[in-house]
C-alpha cells in the first residue's frame, strides 16, 4: 500500500468517526463527484468550499442535532486541499435543517 492510499484510507477513516460522533442522524443530502476549485476560511473557522460553481459550508457547532467539532472542520479542511490539489473528485454529503446554513457533514475523496 503506498502512502497516498495509506493517508486516503487514514481520512477516510477518521472522517466516519468524526461523522459517526454526531449527536443525533441528519437529513443529509449527497453531493455527486465534483470538482473543488475554491476554498476559503474565516477568524471563526467557518469554512466555505466551491465545487462545479456551488458553494458548501462548514461551521463550528449544532445545526439541526448535528454537532460539528473544530476537528471535523480540520479533517474537511484537508479533503477539500487534497482534492484542490491533486484535481480529484470530491462528495458532499450537507445537513440542511431548518433555521440553519446548510452544512457539510461528510466528505470523500476519489481516487
Amino acid at each position: 500500500m503506498t502512502s497516498k492510499n495509506v493517508s486516503a484510507t487514514v481520512l477516510a477513516v477518521i472522517t466516519s468517526l468524526v461523522v459517526a460522533s454526531a449527536s443525533k442522524p441528519a437529513t443529509a443530502a449527497l453531493v455527486d463527484p465534483c470538482v473543488v476549485t475554491a476554498m476559503n476560511s474565516d477568524a471563526a473557522n467557518n469554512l466555505t468550499i466551491s465545487c462545479n460553481g456551488t458553494w458548501y459550508y462548514a461551521q463550528v457547532g449544532d445545526c439541526g442535532g448535528t454537532t460539528t467539532t473544530i476537528d471535523a472542520i480540520k479533517v474537511f479542511v484537508s479533503l477539500a486541499q487534497a482534492a484542490l490539489l491533486s484535481g480529484k473528485n470530491l462528495s458532499i454529503n450537507t445537513n440542511s435543517a431548518a433555521g440553519c446554513t446548510t452544512s457539510i457533514i461528510f466528505m470523500q475523496l476519489y481516487k
